[in-house]
């Protein structure tokens, strides 16, 4: 049974949800079979348009699977997006009796790079400085130390596809 379609225009209109667009159909699909029957569905289709998240909202969804990936593991999630002068440390954690600092790296692909390997030394070392900070503001100055990267792999639309987890990602003066 051979389907052809004889016309289909869509109209943008308005919507009050959001920046979400309705699509009208102007004029009605028209589909014949081989035995020449007319099948014509709604006057109206509508759906919703989805449009690829931004970096914003994809590091955001990146930080959210890593808190709760790290939790799952055993790891106890004390702050999230510790802001200092130097910049932010996305996750900070606690294992057993060490400190961990934590840089969640999300990407959509791994085209040129991995998430890893953008974690280069210079941001290894502003890291360092700000796990510094932080131990000295908490009044930690003795509790060991840790530096992991979590990685998360996710599509332009929000599905994470891999998360994965480096433990001691990179020692702090190397």
């Amino acid at each position: 049974m051979a389907l052809r379609v004889f016309a289909r225009a869509l109209i943008p209109s308005p919507s009050p949800n959001s920046g979400r667009r309705v699509f009208l159909a102007e004029k009605a699909k028209r589909i014949t079979t081989n035995n020449g029957v007319q099948i014509r569905p709604q006057e109206r289709i509508m759906f919703w348009k989805r449009r690829p998240l931004t970096r914003a909202q994809i590091g955001q969804l990146g930080e959210r699977h890593a808190a709760r990936y790290l939790r799952a593991h055993g790891l106890q999630v004390l702050e999230a997006n510790f802001r200092t002068k130097m910049g932010e440390l996305d996750l900070i954690a606690r294992h057993r009796d060490t400190l961990v600092f934590v840089e969640v790296r999300t990407r959509t692909s791994e085209g040129t790079m991995t998430p890893l390997e953008s974690v280069n030394a210079e941001k290894q070392t502003r890291i360092a400085r700000m796990g510094r900070q932080y131990r000295r503001l908490r009044r930690l100055p003795d509790c060991p130390i840790r530096y992991d990267v979590v990685e998360v792999i996710a599509t332009p639309y929000g599905k994470v596809t891999d998360v994965r987890h480096i433990e001691g990602a990179f020692i702090e003066g190397l």
